[in-house]
């Protein structure tokens, strides 16, 4: 376990600067890039950060030959006082000579049963880690169990015949076809859950296409398991305050790109973006993080 939370924390590090640069020179960046760029700039970057270890070749396509290590005892018999000589170990002798120094008896014990802890720093900052990541993930996986019950107790399956029809209608356009649409007044806003059986959750039967559209398109992009992603990530490194900040960046970017990917439907073309980001950014983000 320290072992892989070493890894955890040089990675960790390692992407803190990658992030730091990004956020910095993003306000700078989105002038000269796509819109939709940096949705996958965070994707990758989460998909490296859910990775908890190093990746290397399984050999070095350049070695290097170590220059062999001399050892010298001194020489007990061809020395004198003042003058000693000095004789070469093979490697077999330096390593033996080694392995008796470190096993050699201190007060009845070797150096290693004297010295050797039984609870090191190392372990406990590790252990630390693996319950703070722990903890994170049993949160949000009561949090969404809770959300499910919510969903089962008050959805159920819309029955107007003209949303319906629009529904199905947009998903034949976007070429959606797993998708169930639902009416549940518990959310506050449309949304869609499920990872196996995703479903379209509406608070009433009354919505424009625009909204549907936008939903559809998040659900055709798969975003839920961009945020699945996500969450993975600040499981991962939940003591880096990068990784939130990447967390936050990303959703932004996941909001804002279905518009930047396909045109705006003529029912939200003239008020742009911000009515369409603004319809989630009602939505409480405890509901957000149920969606995932």
């Amino acid at each position: 376990m320290t072992a892989r939370f070493a890894d955890v924390l040089e990675i960790s590090l390692a992407m803190s600067v990658v992030l730091a640069v990004l956020l910095a020179l993003r306000p700078l960046l989105k002038k000269r890039l796509r819109a939709g760029a940096f949705y996958w700039v965070w994707l990758l970057a989460a998909l490296r950060l859910c990775i908890p270890f190093n990746l290397s070749l399984p050999q070095a396509p350049v070695t290097v030959e170590a220059v062999p290590r001399a050892v010298y005892r001194v020489d007990t018999v061809n020395s004198n006082p003042g003058n000693h000589h000095y004789a070469a170990l093979t490697e077999e002798e330096a390593a033996s000579e080694e392995a008796a120094a470190e096993n050699r008896p201190v007060d009845g014990g070797s150096i290693q049963d004297v010295y050797t802890p039984l609870f090191t720093l190392e372990g406990a900052v590790a252990a630390l880690w693996l319950a703070g990541a722990g903890a994170f993930l049993a949160w949000h996986l009561a949090k969404y169990v809770r959300f499910r019950l919510r969903v089962r107790r008050w959805g159920a399956p819309a029955e107007d015949a003209a949303l319906l029809a629009r529904f199905e209608a947009a998903k034949a356009e976007l070429g959606v076809k797993n998708l169930a649409l639902l009416v549940c007044p518990a959310v506050g806003a449309p949304l869609v859950t499920g990872f196996v059986n995703p479903a379209l959750l509406l608070p009433r039967e009354t919505v424009s296409d625009g909204v549907l559209r936008h939903e559809l398109i998040h659900t055709r992009r798969r975003d839920l398991w961009y945020k699945l992603l996500l969450l993975l990530s600040r499981s991962l490194h939940w003591f880096n305050p990068l990784v939130w900040l990447l967390r936050r960046a990303a959703e932004r970017s996941a909001y804002s790109a279905p518009s930047s990917f396909d045109p705006l439907p003529p029912d939200l073309a003239p008020c742009g973006l911000p009515q369409v980001a603004g319809l989630h950014r009602a939505v409480p983000s405890a509901t957000l993080d149920k969606v995932i």
